[in-house]
C-alpha cells in the first residue's frame, strides 16, 4: 500500500511549512499546501488526496468549516480540523460537519500521527460499512420474497418492493403504520383469523413460523397464500427493538432456502478465511473478545479464552514486552512489535502485533490488538541466514580469489583469496573500480567486455588472462563471472 497523500490547508506559511515537515517525517506524502478554502476545494477535486488537514480559521470568502463540509460532501474525502481556537461555539459548529478528527494547536507529532491514522481508519471503516449496508439493501430489494421490519411497537420501518406490492395498492404509504392493521393472517381452510405472529415475538417468543395453510389478507382484501416467518430484532443487550417478517409464496420456498444457504455459506467462508487474529482486553487485562482466527491458530475455541487474562497466551519470558506495550497504550500510544504467543499445547507462534488503546469517557478502557502469524517469514529469515552463513564460509575459506562488484565495477566484497593473489587488503579496495586496480594497460577493452557480458545477465568464462598485483607484477589468472540477481 502506498504512502497516504495529505492536503494541508493553512493560511499561515510558517505553520504550513512546519506541518508539512512533520507529516513527511511521519511517513506521509503532502499532496499540496494551500491557504484558502477556494484553493482547497480546487486542489481536492484535482488531486483527490486521502485526507485533508484543515485550519478552521481561513481567510477568504469561505472558512475552514464550510470548506470541509463541501470537500467531504462533494469528494468524500475525510477532513481533520486544526485550530488554535477551543471555544464552544467553534467546536459545536465544526462538530456539525462530522469531521474525522480535531487537533488543537500546539500539538505533538504523536498526537498528529494518532489523529491522522484514526481518521484514515474511521473513513475506511465507514466506507466498508456503507458498502455493507448498500449490499444488504440491494440484496433485500432484489429478493423475490417480501421483507418487512417493524419497531418495538409493531409499526413498519422498512419494506422491500415485493412487500410494498404485497400490501396492496397503498403499499408505499404504509411506513409508520402498525403491520397488524395493514395485513392480517388467516387460516386458508377455516377462514379463521390467526393471532398475529408479531405480537407473539414482541411478547418474548424467539421465532414464529406460519407454514400451515396460511393466507395474507392485504389492504385491498386480496388473499395471498404465504409462508411467513417472524423473528426478533435485538440490540447489543439482547433487548427486542423490533421484528422482521418474511413472506413468500409456497412455490418460492426452495429458491428462498437456497438463497439463505448461499448467504450463510458466504458469511462463514469470510469468517473462516480471515488471516488476522483480533483480541480485545479490558483495563484489567481480561480478554473480552477473541475472533475465530486468533483462537484457531492458538489451538483454542473462542469461548475458552473469554475472560482469561492476557498472560494465558503470553510466554513468561515475553510478559514484560506486553506489559510495556500496555503501559504505552494507557498513555494513548499505539504500537507495533513482534513477539511469540503461547498456544494451548505450549508451543509458540511468532506474530506481528499492532495494538491501540480504547478510551471511554476519557478513561482507559483497555486495548485492541491485531496480530498476524509470521511463522513463514521467520522460517524464511532463518533460511536466508543459513544461506548467508554458507556463502560467507565459502567466500572466506576458499583459496581462490572471489570478488563481487556493483553495476559500476566498484568492489563490494574482496575475500582472503583475492588478498593473497593480488596483494591488496580488503579495506584498500572496497568501493574502488576493479579495472583501475588489477587490469593491465591495453587490456581495458577485454575486461570491459567481460563485465558488460555479466551485467547483461550472462555468465562468462573460464577465460585465461593476465591481471596485475599490487606490486605491479603480472599474474596469470582464469576469470569466470556470474550475474547477481536481486
Amino acid at each position: 500500500m502506498g504512502r497516504k497523500r495529505i492536503l494541508v490547508v493553512e493560511d499561515e506559511s510558517i505553520v504550513a511549512l512546519d506541518m508539512t515537515d512533520r507529516l513527511k517525517n511521519l511517513g506521509y506524502t503532502v499532496s499540496g499546501v494551500v491557504a484558502s478554502g477556494e484553493e482547497a476545494i480546487e486542489e481536492a477535486e484535482k488531486n483527490r488526496p486521502d485526507l485533508v488537514l484543515m485550519d478552521v480559521q481561513l481567510k477568504g470568502n469561505i472558512d475552514g468549516v464550510e470548506t470541509a463540509e463541501q470537500i467531504y460532501r462533494r469528494f468524500n474525502i475525510p477532513v481533520i480540523y486544526v485550530t488554535a481556537f477551543s471555544n464552544d461555539e467553534t467546536i459545536e459548529r465544526a462538530k456539525r460537519t462530522e469531521p474525522f478528527g480535531y487537533l488543537l494547536k500546539p500539538f505533538e507529532d504523536r498526537e498528529l500521527h494518532a489523529v491522522v491514522e484514526m481518521a484514515l481508519y474511521k473513513h475506511r471503516t465507514e466506507m466498508e460499512l456503507k458498502e455493507s449496508r448498500q449490499l444488504l439493501s440491494t440484496t433485500l430489494n432484489s429478493l423475490h420474497d417480501a421483507v418487512v421490519a417493524t419497531d418495538s411497537e409493531g409499526r413498519i420501518t422498512f419494506l422491500n418492493p415485493v412487500a410494498g406490492a404485497m400490501m396492496g395498492s397503498d403499499g408505499e404509504g404504509v411506513l409508520g403504520q402498525p403491520l397488524m392493521d395493514v395485513c392480517r393472517m388467516k387460516d386458508a381452510e377455516t377462514g379463521r383469523e390467526l393471532e398475529s405472529p408479531i405480537t407473539k415475538v414482541l411478547n418474548g417468543e424467539e421465532v414464529v413460523d406460519c407454514t400451515n395453510h396460511t393466507v395474507l389478507v392485504n389492504n385491498d382484501g386480496e388473499q395471498i397464500p404465504v409462508e411467513a416467518c417472524v423473528a426478533p430484532i435485538r440490540d447489543d443487550t439482547e433487548g427486542i427493538i423490533g421484528v422482521v417478517q418474511v413472506f413468500h409464496n409456497v412455490a418460492d420456498r426452495k429458491r428462498a432456502e437456497e438463497e439463505i444457504r448461499r448467504l450463510k455459506e458466504f458469511n462463514e467462508n469470510i469468517v473462516q478465511n480471515m488471516a488476522e487474529g483480533i483480541v480485545v482486553e479490558d483495563a484489567e487485562g481480561a480478554l473480552t473478545f477473541v475472533n475465530p482466527a486468533a483462537a484457531t491458530f492458538l489451538g483454542y475455541e473462542p469461548e475458552e479464552l473469554m475472560g482469561q487474562h492476557w498472560t494465558a497466551i503470553i510466554p513468561p519470558d515475553q510478559e514484560a514486552v506486553v506489559q510495556e506495550a500496555n503501559e504505552r497504550r494507557q498513555r494513548g500510544q499505539t504500537d507495533r512489535y513482534e513477539l511469540a504467543l503461547m498456544c494451548k499445547d505450549g508451543t509458540g507462534v511468532p506474530v506481528l502485533v499492532s495494538g491501540s488503546p480504547r478510551f471511554e469517557e476519557g478513561c482507559y478502557a483497555g486495548s485492541l490488538a491485531v496480530f498476524t502469524d509470521i511463522s513463514e517469514r521467520k522460517l524464511a529469515e532463518e533460511e536466508i541466514a543459513k544461506r548467508q552463513q554458507y556463502f560467507e564460509s565459502v567466500l572466506y575459506s576458499t583459496p581462490s580469489a572471489i570478488v563481487t562488484l556493483d553495476a559500476s565495477h566498484r568492489i563490494l566484497e574482496w575475500n582472503p583469496g583475492a588478498e593473497k593473489v593480488f596483494g591488496f587488503t580488503r579495506d584498500e579496495v572496497l568501493g574502488r573500480d576493479i579495472d583501475d586496480l588489477i587490469v593491465p594497460s591495453g587490456s581495458e577493452d577485454e575486461a570491459s567486455v567481460l563485465t558488460k557480458t555479466v551485467l547483461s545477465g550472462d555468465r562468462v568464462g573460464p577465460v585465461e588472462t593476465v591481471r596485475y598485483r599490487k606490486d605491479g607484477t603480472p599474474v596469470n589468472v582464469i576469470v569466470a563471472g556470474s550475474p547477481i540477481s536481486v
